[in-house]
């Protein structure tokens, strides 16, 4: 197994801003979809009520 930290240490900076990017894309994608989910349930509940 890896060492994660001693992973990262070994990273060229081109490669360490890579990877950030990468994460960063990925966490932004998971926001937006609980996001659209949540505005989807709040249609849904504010139907419901009329």
């Amino acid at each position: 197994m890896v060492n994660k930290k001693s992973a990262r240490r070994n990273l060229t900076g081109p490669e360490m801003l890579f990877a950030t990017s990468v994460a960063f894309e990925r966490d932004a994608q998971r926001v937006s979809q609980q996001f659209r989910r949540s505005l989807s349930g709040f249609a849904e509940k504010h139907d419901l009520r009329k």
